[in-house]
């Protein structure tokens, strides 16, 4: 881990889409993603039906389907773009923060990608959550053993 911080999740909808909660309320599916598996876990603890009104791997696919008013989503601060609003509907289920990070595999030797990593971190890491962040170790170098040939 290079870095983690936790984010707070926000159901989202179109301006021009009003909930009704005497319907399933149309879901914008990522089939798989966290986003999903938090909605449909929302929805079901707090006995709410829902249906599938959209689905898409692709996160730009299903913004655009929730700004087309198709149907609300979960997404992080970071994510409320134009076109799309947070949806204060008392009736929907709170929603939990959620763990978030730069996750870099122990085998690399983060020296060597350090500059890419703080970049990126740059990008994608809010400034306004709570940050943690892990001090990259210095790892020995690796000896490479000579291959003995028969």
């Amino acid at each position: 881990m290079l870095t983690e911080w936790w984010e707070e999740m926000y159901w989202v909808k179109s301006p021009r889409l009003t909930l009704n909660f005497n319907a399933p309320l149309p879901l914008v599916s990522g089939p798989g993603s966290m986003s999903d598996r938090l909605a449909t876990k929302a929805f079901t603890e707090a006995g709410i039906q829902y249906t599938i009104a959209f689905s898409a791997t692709e996160l730009a696919s299903r913004v655009a389907a929730v700004a087309a008013g198709l149907g609300i989503m979960i997404v992080p601060e970071r994510l409320i773009t134009r076109g799309i609003e947070v949806a204060n509907d008392e009736d929907l289920p709170s929603l939990p923060h959620t763990r978030k990070g730069l996750y870099i595999r122990d085998a690399l030797d983060l020296r060597s990608v350090e500059g890419v990593a703080r970049a990126l971190e740059t990008c994608i890491r809010p400034t306004s959550s709570n940050v943690i962040t892990v001090k990259i170790p210095d790892r020995p170098k690796m000896r490479r053993r000579k291959i003995q040939q028969a």
